[in-house]
């Protein structure tokens, strides 16, 4: 009975270890993982936010324009609305440090990728007068992401829908819409009431 439980209790130490040693060899692959994806992320633009003063895009075949004056946003077409700035920031952000996890040096002509007629352009204006411009092309399927260029870069890119997904609004899902506090404190004092 000795020799059993002896038995029993080196077998139960040497499971523990291999159950420690199995998460540790896991948590050491997933840490391997994301290393070799960081290594393999390009950066294809490298903007700040603030360095923009203008920027449009295509939405709907519309192309939406939009312009810095002292530190506020506009939208060019009517200029007076009032604008998310929040929303925006985080559009150019996007824009400003676009990450790609492939790219191709020789490729055939444009048009077999879509960028002969994107579905997507993005133009932004820098302070110091640089004009940016973005071109999303096709998806491709077998590979789950979008080819893009960006002008003077003669490199294509692969991307995820990350930047077709932020630059997918109108003006009007930029206008700022203030929240009417009032109304709902007003309701729940009528509530806590009855």
């Amino acid at each position: 009975m000795k020799k059993q439980k002896k038995q029993l209790i080196t077998m139960t130490v040497f499971l523990m270890f291999l159950i420690v040693a199995y998460i540790g060899l896991g948590a050491y692959n997933d840490a391997q993982e994301k290393k070799e994806d960081e290594e393999n992320t390009i950066l294809i633009t490298d903007l700040a936010v603030e360095d923009i003063v203008a920027f449009s895009y295509d939405y709907n075949d519309e192309t939406y324009s939009y312009t810095k004056t002292d530190d506020a946003w506009s939208y060019d077409s009517k200029p007076m609305i009032d604008l998310d700035e929040s929303i925006i920031e985080s559009m150019l952000a996007t824009a400003g440090s676009l990450e790609g996890g492939d790219f191709f040096t020789a490729y055939e002509s444009l048009d077999n990728y879509g960028l002969d007629s994107p579905q997507k352009t993005i133009n932004l204006t820098l302070s110091d007068g640089t004009c940016v411009k973005i071109q999303l092309g096709d998806y491709n399927d077998m590979v789950g992401a979008y080819y893009l260029m960006v002008q003077g870069d003669s490199n294509l890119y692969l991307v995820d829908s990350t930047l077709l997904d932020a630059f997918e609004v109108s003006y009007s899902s930029l206008e700022y819409i203030e929240e009417e506090t009032e109304t709902i404190e007003s309701t729940e004092e009528v509530e806590a009431t009855e």
